[in-house]
């Protein structure tokens, strides 16, 4: 019983190694033989999204003929093939070397393989015929362009998102090239806005999703905030996103060619309006404050600091130097920004902090700091408020003994020079001896 317990035990072991294994990373060629007429087919499949496409060593009998890739998921496991097609040049053996792949800091290395090249002119005539070639319809594969809201004023914060929507039984036969995602990209900037672009990274951010009763995965290709400049209407036209498939319903590689389609996205339009009050902050906005020390001694810095957060532009906020009652030397630091998401937006954060070192003592009042700024809530002008402080600047005193203190500011009225030392000992001189006189008189 015990025996077969371990056997049992053994046996799930060697199972879940195999499984966890097998597809988490593997290289492999499709099959050991290849005719001189059909395409080489090295395929690497990883967990993880590969951020640089791998340097596949090129050798002598192979010509390079094309890449794609595709992503799936087996057992709830992320799998994403990638896909190099070659074409022999000649026949007999061809040794494919070594190399390795690195990626989240793993390693995979390929062993290197033989591949048998033969000549089979029967490979045309006996190729299948009447395949049925595979057809995308518009709901099969398609993409869109999406904003947070139709109407915003200038400066306020609009999410744009792009999705690529690719059926579900279709995911192993279309592919998208990183490339063509750059070029629609690089069309759908404009001009008109100051854009915050967060680069989502296709395949990092796939989800499915249901459309009238249809599966599709549905992959996010980019997600930016965009803040208008000018106002009237902006009118995004259809924009083309080139995509690959394959050109039969098999989902073999061999005697399936790629074939180069494109989609197009869906007109959308926006309205921008005029902030009633030109040339404040929008969004909405808040602070934080931080409290200064009620009382210093002379000598000593205050730092004066508080932090704007908000979902608009804080690039055009104007920091000005705090006003305060008496003299004192100002110093500006660099002001430190963030950005975070909160409510499903995002914010920044701007971190202004000023060094104040007073001159004298006495009593100091910073003023209040008001900054305007139009509401997106209210649609109404508002205040930030960063409220008046003040803090008392006291003398220093220096300890000389257990029970003798000295002023600073005595000791800054006192100066004593090598004549003040010298005319003190010629007082004390004449002194000594006018009474050594007097004494030797009396005497």
């Amino acid at each position: 019983m015990k025996f077969f317990n371990f056997k049992l035990f053994l046996w799930a072991f060697l199972f879940l190694c195999e499984h966890f294994c097998l597809y988490s990373q593997k290289i492999y060629f499709s099959k050991d033989n290849y005719s001189l007429f059909e395409p080489i087919e090295l395929i690497i499949e990883v967990p993880e999204l590969l951020i640089n496409q791998p340097n596949i060593p090129m050798i002598d009998g192979l010509d390079a003929i094309g890449s794609s890739q595709s992503f799936k998921k087996i057992n709830q496991k992320n799998i994403y093939s990638y896909y190099y097609l070659f074409k022999a040049n000649r026949t007999g053996i061809i040794k494919f070397p070594s190399f390795q792949l690195q990626y989240a800091k793993k390693t995979i290395e390929f062993k290197g393989k033989k591949i048998s090249i033969f000549k089979d002119e029967s490979f045309l005539s006996t190729k299948p015929q009447n395949l049925e070639i595979l057809k995308i319809n518009p709901y099969d594969v398609f993409f869109e362009i999406q904003f947070s809201k139709s109407k915003a004023f200038v400066g306020e914060q609009i999410q744009q998102k792009v999705f690529l929507f690719i059926k579900d039984n279709l995911i192993d036969k279309v592919f998208f090239e990183p490339q063509s995602v750059q070029n629609l990209l690089t069309n759908i900037k404009n001009t008109q806005f100051w854009e915050e672009n967060l680069d989502s990274i296709p395949f990092q951010n796939v989800s499915y999703e249901y459309k009238n009763g249809i599966k599709y995965q549905k992959f996010l290709l980019n997600f930016s905030c965009l803040y208008p400049f000018f106002p009237g209407s902006i009118r995004y036209e259809s924009l083309p996103l080139k995509l690959k498939k394959k050109k039969y319903l098999t989902n073999e590689f061999i005697e399936n060619p790629l074939e180069e389609f494109t989609i197009y996205s869906n007109p959308i339009e926006l309205e921008i309006k005029e902030v009633p009050y030109p040339n404040l902050l929008t969004g909405n906005f808040f602070t934080k404050i931080k409290e200064i020390p009620q009382k210093i001694s002379l000598g000593e810095k205050i730092d004066y600091e508080f932090t704007v957060f908000g979902n608009g532009n804080l690039n055009t906020l104007k920091v000005f130097t705090p006003k305060i009652n008496k003299p004192c030397d100002i110093f500006e630091n660099q002001h430190q920004t963030n950005q975070y998401f909160k409510n499903n937006e995002l914010y920044h954060s701007l971190n202004v902090h000023f060094q104040i070192l007073p001159t004298d003592t006495g009593l100091y009042s910073i003023n209040e700091l008001l900054i305007p700024f139009f509401n997106t809530q209210t649609q109404k002008k508002d205040f930030l408020k960063i409220p008046n402080q003040s803090f008392y600047v006291q003398n220093v005193n220096i300890k000389i003994d257990d029970n003798q203190y000295i002023s600073n500011k005595n000791l800054g009225n006192a100066t004593y020079t090598g004549w003040n030392v010298m005319g003190v000992c010629v007082f004390l001189s004449i002194i000594f001896v006018l009474l050594w006189l007097i004494f030797k008189q009396s005497i």
